[in-house]
């Protein structure tokens, strides 16, 4: 994608939306290779940066102050230390567009980081919590709350700004739940299942929400895209890959139904899930099935 088309992308959004996202992320569908990529590549890398940017075992200190090409960083972003919910804000440069870029799960359990978001993960999945989150505060785990509060801080702060919400795994669940509550936009990688919380912890109506105003990618094998089957608030676009990565295999063409911790289900997860493979997609330009059929009833 050059940057003369990534301009002239953004200069048709402003001239036909005017200062909005697209009401509709439909198309996605059937847009020509260079507007796929220029919509979705910007968000890829904020949500890149939000693994790079943020402390935990991907941080990378030159990524500390880091943007992506038209956009610049912004308040509020929510980066503890001491481990909870991470998300940085993006706003375009010449357009009233903003985005939040929720992170993902630090795999790496030996930190606070790791430890903390397991224990996230732990409780939206609503098992009982392991003794290790005992140090964590019970505010702190709670990363749906904390996501609510960095997006009404982000829209009391820029109440003329359009948002956008995105992220990858844990971040891309925070992401459609956030959009999904406050009828907003989202554009994810890998969710996990978003509607449980939505019906136990919100207000939402999961059968009135538009269909294409969230939009989950996922790679054909990535064992999050079988959980989250039927329990998505919007559509979900997915690439095909050859050959069957490894472990995918056993994990899930045996039939039988995914077990996370099974060794072939982790190796599959290892190949498919891990934020990387989903750069390496995009990166291939390959255009991944968006499938009219996975959305919601409405429009």
């Amino acid at each position: 994608m050059t940057q003369l088309l990534m301009m002239t992308f953004w200069a048709t959004i402003a001239a036909v939306l005017g200062n909005k996202w697209p009401a509709s992320l439909r198309f996605l569908a059937n847009s020509d290779d260079d507007t796929f990529h220029a919509f979705v590549d910007p968000l890829a890398n904020m949500t890149t940066l939000s693994y790079t940017a943020t402390w935990g075992t991907y941080h990378e200190k030159q990524a500390d102050r880091a943007t992506v090409q038209g956009w610049r960083r912004a308040e509020p972003e929510a980066n503890p230390r001491a481990g909870g919910m991470r998300a940085l804000t993006f706003l375009h440069d010449n357009i009233s567009l903003g985005v939040i870029a929720f992170r993902g799960t630090d795999l790496n359990q030996s930190g606070v980081s790791g430890q903390s978001d397991a224990c996230a993960d732990t409780l939206l999945s609503g098992r009982p919590l392991p003794p290790m989150c005992n140090h964590f505060t019970a505010a702190s785990l709670d990363y749906f709350s904390r996501a609510r509060e960095i997006a009404a801080e982000a829209a009391w702060r820029y109440p003329d700004v359009d948002w956008l919400y995105t992220g990858h795994s844990l971040g891309a669940f925070l992401a459609a739940a956030i959009a999904s509550e406050r009828g907003a936009v989202a554009l994810v990688f890998s969710a996990p299942p978003v509607l449980p919380v939505l019906r136990n912890r919100s207000a939402v109506d999961p059968s009135k929400l538009p269909g294409w105003s969230t939009v989950a990618l996922y790679n054909e094998y990535d064992p999050l895209k079988f959980e989250a089957q039927g329990e998505l608030p919007g559509a979900s676009c997915v690439w095909k890959v050859v050959p069957v990565p490894p472990g995918c295999d056993a994990c899930e063409l045996s039939g039988r139904a995914i077990n996370m911790t099974s060794d072939s289900c982790r190796l599959c997860f290892a190949h498919t899930h891990v934020y990387k493979h989903y750069l390496e997609l995009l990166a291939s330009k390959r255009r991944p099935n968006c499938s009219v059929a996975a959305a919601g009833a409405l429009g």
